[in-house]
């Protein structure tokens, strides 16, 4: 101890405190003990072989700072992780196999040693391999989702890529949380749905939902648009609406529907969704002067362009629209709203509901088995698509993806089964009675069976 202890108050003298405010950064629920090493209470410095939650896996000992010689995280104290050997120290953490957890920690380098580096281990993999300068002196978090493959599981901490000067890397705020997974979403399917409103009683109350409910079945010939109106947290009206050139009177169609809370959402596969609103008046067609589209942008970047669906949320206006979109990039995709064809001028604001999901052909969410896909060649002919193979009927939702051709057209289904689905495009006729569509990309959802969906927040 006395050959450390002028070594340590040179440390000391050396440091200056820096401004850096605590973090909440360890939830109620934080399964690592002693992750911010407030145990055992140290007044300057500290050598243990092991400590409350920690055990030493390589070095000499475990090294508790006071916040005397550096200034922690938050709290009074910090584990340096080089105490005149190499350090390593790990817990083992009670984890359920399947879960996934977000682990989140500080990291900061040592201003007395050129480099000091940090290897973390989740299990028997290593999350992440860090350095920093003398220079970084500044408190930074990580955080990963990791996720557990047994009932216990060893987080550890090492610098054994380092030479060993007693001076290494700083550590503080461990922390393990679960990540929860709440109800963000509800599908189902709606029946006998004709141009009647017809009031959807949800059972889960949302927040701010966005309702998707399109495209109809082809039980009736003539074409017709899907209207919401009146979106509560636990209810949306909806209705069909024919072109200005039929009486108005539809039979009655079947339609899928999904409710999402907006916001940017992860999947428990890792699969990422954002769900939003954009407001609007910008209307494209072939008889309108400008057909130029809004860009909404993503909250973050998706890692590969998503896959698209937009509807009208509202029916300021009157007059029969649908809404069409441009092809989706990794940051935006492109949205304008288009009335029946004999229109010249423009649609009054609306609110337009959106979801980007990332494209899968197998994947499961909350239990179910579904699909995003984009699909190419689609005209005024049904096309068959083929479906993975689900157990229990699938839920269909689906938009034009691109605006190839500016005739106002939707999209109609027929034949959904657990292999497959007949889509078209259907042109409106409220110009001419020519039908025929050039070929444009379509957005396909289908979720097997009907209920709540659940996800944890993106970030």
């Amino acid at each position: 101890m006395k050959r450390i202890l002028p070594w340590v108050m040179s440390v000391l003298l050396a440091f200056t405190f820096l401004n850096i405010s605590p973090s909440s950064a360890i939830a109620a629920d934080n399964i690592v003990v002693n992750g911010s090493f407030e145990t055992p209470e140290v007044e300057f410095v500290d050598f243990k072989r092991s400590i409350e939650g920690w055990d030493l896996s390589d070095g000499l000992a475990i090294e508790i700072d006071s916040k005397w010689v550096s200034k922690p995280f938050e709290g009074s104290q910090l584990v340096e992780m080089d105490s005149y050997s190499v350090t390593g120290i790990y817990q083992d953490i009670p984890t359920e196999a399947g879960k996934t957890y977000k682990l989140t920690f500080a990291f900061k380098g040592n201003p007395d040693t050129p480099e000091s580096k940090l290897n973390v281990g989740w299990g028997d993999s290593i999350v992440a391999n860090l350095s920093k300068t003398a220079a970084d002196t500044e408190w930074e978090t990580y955080t990963y989702e990791l996720k557990a493959t047994s009932t216990s599981t060893r987080l550890s901490f090492d610098n054994l890529d380092e030479i060993s000067d007693g001076m290494g890397s700083y550590i503080d705020a461990v922390s393990v949380v679960e990540k929860s997974l709440a109800v963000i979403g509800e599908f189902g399917r709606i029946s006998n749905l004709n141009h009647e409103i017809q009031t959807v009683s949800l059972s889960h109350n949302f927040t701010a939902p966005v309702v998707l409910a399109l495209p109809p079945s082809f039980l009736g010939s003539h074409p017709v648009a899907v209207r919401l109106s009146n979106i509560t947290s636990n209810s949306f009206d909806v209705r069909l609406q024919e072109p200005s050139n039929f009486d108005g009177t539809h039979t009655t169609e079947t339609l899928s529907f999904i409710v999402l809370e907006a916001g940017q959402w992860k999947l428990d596969d890792g699969t990422v969704l954002e769900v939003g609103v954009h407001n609007t008046s910008t209307t494209v067609g072939r008889n309108l002067g400008s057909s130029s589209f809004d860009t909404v942008n993503f909250s973050s970047e998706f890692g590969a362009s998503p896959v698209v669906f937009t509807e009208l949320q509202t029916s300021n206006g009157p007059d029969f629209v649908y809404t069409r979109q441009q092809p989706a990039t990794t940051d935006s995709f492109q949205v304008a709203m288009q009335e029946e064809e004999i229109k010249t001028d423009g649609h009054t604001e609306e609110t337009i509901g959106w979801l980007a999901i990332e494209a899968s052909d197998t994947g499961n969410w909350s239990g179910h088995k579904y699909q995003a896909q984009i699909v190419s060649g689609i005209q005024e002919n049904f096309v068959n698509i083929g479906l993975s193979g689900y157990e229990e009927g699938p839920q269909l939702i689906a938009a034009i993806a691109t605006y190839n051709g500016p005739d106002s057209a939707g999209l109609r289904y027929q034949n959904l089964t657990n292999n497959g689905v007949e889509i078209k495009i259907e042109e409106e006729t409220s110009l001419d009675e020519e039908t025929d569509h050039t070929t444009e990309n379509v957005n396909i959802l289908t979720i097997e069976g009907s209920g709540e969906l659940q996800a944890a927040p993106a970030s």
